[in-house]
């Protein structure tokens, strides 16, 4: 037995058959009431309360005599859905008036599980009417939706009556009976299979495909999304009638957090359109059955075709080119000064690291060689036209080929690469302090936004100056809009999955009486593919909204003409010229002056 039952004295189990209390025959009425809820919902347990140990005998014999396993509770609770997982009924036994106690000691063992099949005998009531008002009001502010009341007069001189609970459309208890000694009626009927109208509170958000409203050419509020049709859906299935707890804006849609914290947690809705997938137990307990199967990650900008500019870049910015010219230079240039200093007595002291030779030789172009017959200098002459032929061949097929085919830049495909990369992360601000804490990125990659509407525009508009966080669902949209573009601009790679596993559920309010309802629903929506159909009618709906961004592209080279930035360094290089010539000049005349 669990430390949790050693600490409740008056709670006793017995998971057998126990014996009969008295020798004298057991009516069978109560026998055979018991019998026929069991066919019709079997069930595993029999939890039994009473507020009096003067009950009626004969039905504390009938309950102990059916044999399937017994709880008696007296005067103590726990949950029990924290120890066990069974069907069971419970029945309640009150003399004479109502007890509230027993109603919080019920709901305080049905906690997360309301929707249990109650039976309550109440046995020489004295005033019904006040009783069942009293019982009604306690079921409907505990979430109980299955009692079935069965007033019994144990001195055999009053009528038995039998009142079923009926939650919908408001609390209510219609009365049943037998009709020439049959039953015509169901002691516990599925009543959300028809709510009869009764008005749910409901709310939308506009981060993700799930869930879009927009006004169609009509000027009516049109809504979609797989989360929003299934809450739709459930109404029209279930007769009931959907009502948004507070007016949707379009200018400024509210995020599925914001949703969650404000209207959610504070039981403000009865079934939100909107999914939510978190880490605490609570959450998970009072949500419906996982609904969708998602990926978080991360979409990047593809690699990009070098712009002229950079191809600049690339080729005048190269170390190998530099160091190349620089060495080369000052080498060459100091044996030129060398073999002139040994064989001619020639020491030219503005030549000995740059010579006017030796520079333009390097870079493959003529160069005035002096008159010698020295062969050293000869050689010296030789190696520098080789090392000019070679280095403007290999020069010009760069220059060349560059030009001709600019090359990619670097693709991000880790989330070092992305940290690296000039390239920020922009995040919604409460999305990313609840998922940064997972992401090994630094703050310095990240920026974040408490405009959900600029967000949503850059990202849907396939705006290249950030990266973006979305979700699976979010990004088979945005890979099907690129594929009708015909180019394909942003990518995601398995390094830049964030959480390869995310469950999404409908979060519902505490006990609330719709989950048993919502659950059923998914398993049929999984069942005959509904999701699927839904998610093509969202992104008919989003191409049309988003019309402007997704006309084909040419998917050929292009073409544009030569603007001031792609010749940066050309003119770069010419003033640079001018401006080393002219204060070469000025000193030129200074020196000669002194």
């Amino acid at each position: 037995m669990s430390s949790t039952f050693k600490t409740l004295p008056f709670v006793w189990l017995a998971f057998f058959a126990i014996p009969l209390l008295a020798t004298r025959s057991i009516p069978m009425d109560y026998h055979k009431l018991l019998q026929e809820i069991f066919e019709e919902h079997s069930f595993d347990t029999m939890l039994l309360l009473e507020n009096s140990s003067t009950s009626s005998q004969d039905l504390k014999q009938a309950i102990h005599r059916f044999p399937v396993p017994k709880m008696l509770i007296t005067n103590a609770t726990f949950i029990y859905k924290q120890q066990f997982n069974a069907e069971i009924l419970v029945i309640i036994l009150m003399m004479a008036s109502f007890d509230p106690r027993i109603m919080a000691t019920v709901a305080h063992i049905l906690e997360y599980m309301r929707q249990t099949r109650i039976l309550t005998m109440a046995i020489d009531v004295e005033t019904e009417h006040k009783f069942k008002q009293e019982l009604l009001s306690s079921c409907q502010s505990f979430n109980i939706t299955r009692n079935f009341l069965y007033f019994i007069n144990s001195k055999g001189n009053g009528e038995e009556n039998f009142y079923i609970l009926k939650p919908y459309p408001q609390y209510h208890w219609h009365s049943s009976g037998y009709v020439q000694g049959r039953k015509k009626f169901l002691y516990y009927p599925q009543h959300w299979r028809n709510m009869h109208k009764k008005t749910l509170l409901t709310f939308a958000d506009q981060s993700n495909t799930r869930a879009i409203y927009f006004k169609d050419a009509k000027g009516n509020l049109k809504i979609n999304g797989i989360c929003a049709r299934l809450v739709m859906l459930f109404a029209e299935r279930y007769n009931a009638s959907l009502q948004m707890a507070y007016p949707l804006s379009l200018t400024q849609p509210l995020h599925f957090g914001e949703i969650l914290r404000t209207m959610v947690k504070r039981n403000l809705l009865d079934i939100p359109m909107v999914p939510n997938s978190g880490f605490d137990v609570d959450h998970w307990i009072n949500s419906s059955d996982v609904y969708e199967y998602d990926q978080g990650i991360i979409m990047v900008p593809c690699a990009q075709l070098r712009t002229l500019s950079e191809v600049y870049d690339a080729i005048l910015l190269n170390k190998y080119l530099w160091g190349y010219l620089i060495v080369g230079n000052i080498v060459l240039s100091f044996v030129h000064s060398l073999i002139d200093y040994v064989n001619d007595d020639i020491f030219p002291r503005s030549q000995i690291f740059f010579s006017e030779r030796i520079f333009p030789g390097l870079l493959g172009q003529s160069f005035v060689a002096r008159s010698s017959k020295r062969h050293s200098l000869k050689i010296l002459y030789f190696l520098l036209f080789i090392a000019g032929l070679n280095f403007n061949t290999f020069f010009s097929a760069e220059v060349s080929s560059v030009f001709t085919s600019p090359g990619f830049h670097a693709e991000i495909r880790t989330l070092d690469d992305l940290s690296q990369s000039p390239l920020k992360l922009l995040f919604y601000e409460s999305e990313a302090r609840v998922l940064m804490p997972h992401i090994s990125l630094s703050k310095d990659s990240v920026v974040t936004t408490n405009n959900l509407t600029y967000l949503q525009g850059l990202r849907n508009n396939l705006n290249l100056s950030y990266s973006y966080y979305c979700s699976l669902v979010s990004w088979k949209t945005i890979m099907r809009k690129q594929d009708i573009m015909g180019k394909k601009v942003f990518c995601t790679h398995e390094n830049l999955t964030i959480f390869p596993y995310i469950p999404w559920v409908i979060p519902l309010q505490h006990n609330s009486p719709y989950k048993e309802a919502l659950n059923y629903l998914i398993s049929l929506v999984h069942d005959f593919g509904l999701m699927e159909a839904w998610t093509a009618s969202t992104f008919a709906d989003f191409l049309k909204l988003q019309q402007k961004t997704t006309m084909p592209m040419a998917m050929g080279p292009e073409t544009k003409p030569l603007s001031f930035t792609d010749m940066h360094w050309i003119w770069l290089l010419l003033a640079s010229g001018l401006l080393s010539s002219g204060l070469v000049f000025l000193l030129e005349l200074v020196w000669r002056r002194h």
